[in-house]
């Protein structure tokens, strides 16, 4: 008998009861790898061979990827209703075995559905000739997680359009006065939910229409991915504005991007340079708002999502492996980023700050040396009043505890923004380490 090569073998699962749909088409499942260790460290890494050992229904169509696992049941319709066991087994290269149980159980299928809406009518929508509104919908609610749902209006009117969770109402001063009656449909992909929707579209305003609407993008903004050691350009798409005659203004708020991204207001284009001691989580937002120079002026506001898709392969420096600053080059520096956030305001009139660091001591650094000549802080409602600031207080290693003035404390909100003195507007603080 061949000496083994492999120990420790495991088939414990995540989840172990899997649920189908009466009226799917067909369910594939993922299931969590088996493991096993290397008795010899020279030896091949272990490879399960994945297959089904047993099903209490033979004569269903089943099958299991042999690479992986994974489960995929055809023909749902045709199974009964009921709870299945399921059996799989994975072979190792030195033929040992060992195998998972699953219980796979139906379940009825929930049609989706608006939330807090009683019945089947949404709120009648009132607009006015030559006037744009966007309406908002209610959240959609399905309890089955893992259905994708299709929203869709019928009949579509030449005057509206269905954008997402909003529906955009925009009748001309040529549309005919009345009442629209259109159907709001959920669909899961096995059932629907109908909700209908009277829109009455009334005279226009005796005023002068002044503002038709926002400024739109032509195309979806879509999610950028980008990569920690590689530059990216995106260029904004196409902008629209119903009224011909309003120039449309780009506003970004690049937020706790803006340590790598640039933006180019000629060409509308968002310029991404990674490095990895500018990046400190997998995901950042930006916003863009579109306003109209308008007298009555309107604006769209858009967000971005960027995924660092390598986030967690690119080694983040920690304390431990950094390595040593040469002490005979007195003139050298290294530079780490610093991120001030606003954790916490309470109604005290106490601010607390956090300061971040891709280098924890560059954060703890940072917090030690700010005093109270360093900060700012304003109320932007007020005319940019200036509050002062009492004192400075370091609470943590990196965590700031800063007592304000304010003229009404009970105004005292979560707007209020610190800033510091050297133009570092919820910027980013270069720290050089001599």
């Amino acid at each position: 008998m061949a000496p083994l090569t492999y120990n420790s073998i495991s088939s414990v699962q995540i989840q172990s009861s899997l649920y189908y749909i009466v009226g799917q088409t067909t369910a594939n499942f993922h299931i969590t790898q088996f493991t096993a260790s290397k008795i010899i460290a020279t030896s091949a890494d272990p490879v399960f061979s994945y297959t089904l050992k047993s099903f209490n229904d033979a004569l269903f169509p089943f099958s299991v990827a042999l690479s992986n696992g994974d489960i995929l049941v055809s023909l749902i319709s045709s199974l009964s209703s009921g709870k299945y066991t399921i059996v799989l087994e994975g072979l190792l290269q030195d033929c040992q075995s060992v195998t998972a149980t699953f219980t796979l159980t139906s379940s009825t299928n929930v049609a989706p559905y608006f939330d807090s809406i009683v019945g089947t009518a949404l709120n009648d929508i009132f607009a006015r000739k030559g006037e744009s509104i966007m309406i908002q919908l209610p959240a959609i609610i399905d309890p089955d997680i893992q259905q994708v749902i299709t929203m869709s209006i019928r009949p579509q009117q030449s005057f509206m359009e269905l954008l997402q969770s909003q529906i955009r109402v925009y009748p001309s001063t040529s549309t005919q006065i009345g009442t629209y009656s259109v159907f709001v449909d959920l669909f899961d992909g096995i059932a629907t939910t109908t909700y209908s929707l009277a829109i009455h579209v009334i005279q226009e305003s005796p005023l002068t229409i002044l503002n038709q609407g926002p400024p739109i993008f032509t195309n979806e903004i879509s999610t950028i991915y980008l990569k920690i050691g590689q530059n990216k350009t995106y260029f904004l798409p196409e902008i629209q504005d119903p009224d011909e005659d309003d120039r449309a203004i780009v506003s970004v708020q690049l937020m706790d991007a803006m340590a790598f991204t640039e933006f180019d207001q000629e060409s509308l284009a968002l310029s991404f340079k990674l490095l990895r001691e500018t990046v400190f989580c997998p995901q950042y937002l930006i916003k863009i708002i579109l306003s109209d120079s308008n007298k009555k002026p309107m604006q769209s506001v858009y967000q971005i999502s960027l995924i660092i898709e390598n986030y967690n392969i690119v080694k983040i420096p920690t304390d431990e492996n950094r390595a040593e600053i040469p002490n005979h080059d007195k003139n050298s520096t290294i530079t780490h980023n610093c991120s001030i956030k606003i954790m916490r305001l309470n109604r005290s009139g106490q601010v607390e700050l956090k300061i971040f660091s891709s280098w924890r001591k560059a954060g703890e650094w940072v917090a030690k040396v700010i005093n109270e000549t360093d900060l700012e802080a304003t109320i932007p409602s007020r005319d940019n009043e200036i509050v002062k600031i009492l004192k400075v207080e370091l609470l943590e290693s990196s965590t700031l505890l800063i007592d304000l003035q304010f003229e009404k404390l009970e105004e005292v909100s979560q707007s209020l923004v610190i800033k510091q003195r050297q133009q570092l507007y919820r910027n980013w603080i270069r720290l050089k380490q001599e």
